[in-house]
């Protein structure tokens, strides 16, 4: 089922943006951007309007504080201003009550089935990764080439 709501993901590492983008367009979110560092980030709000943005913690050359607070004192008529989803390795608790005063973590129920899918799509790649690993050994052991020899008078396998 597709989606109208308009997704941005906001982080510093293209292999999470792209993993995070693929899982949503799975299922079926397609109103999907993203920024690299946090002045893309606030342009990219400004233009595109999101419902949601997904949003590390630590961006480069705008720190994610200042863009939740910029994005808040848009203007975005007819649309609503977005939720913000702040994701971060680390635990501060100082950052994390800065951020909640800034307007980050407070989403609606869109926000958190898109953070809820994007968890258990990383949780099920990790999975699938590992079944695949798996499976790839399996293979190999099976095509793997062999010869039949005789040694010291008996017939052996030996891998050629």
């Amino acid at each position: 089922m597709e989606s109208n709501i308009k997704i941005l993901i906001a982080d510093e590492n293209h292999e999470f943006r792209r993993s995070c983008k693929d899982n949503l367009s799975g299922f079926g979110y397609r109103n999907i951007e993203e920024a690299a560092d946090g002045e893309e980030a606030l342009y990219k709000i400004e233009r595109f309007h999101p419902d949601v943005v997904i949003i590390d913690m630590w961006l480069s050359k705008l720190e994610t504080i200042s863009v939740i607070k910029k994005a808040k004192k848009m203007d975005f008529m007819p649309d609503f201003s977005p939720s913000f989803i702040v994701s971060s390795i680390m635990n501060n608790p100082m950052l994390f009550s800065e951020m909640i005063e800034a307007g980050g973590f407070v989403p609606p129920t869109d926000s958190i089935i898109i953070l809820v899918v994007v968890l258990i799509n990383a949780v099920l790649g990790v999975l699938q990764e590992s079944k695949a690993e798996k499976a790839l050994e399996a293979l190999e052991k099976i095509a793997a080439a062999t010869s039949k020899v005789i040694r010291d008078g008996r017939q052996i396998t030996v891998k050629s």
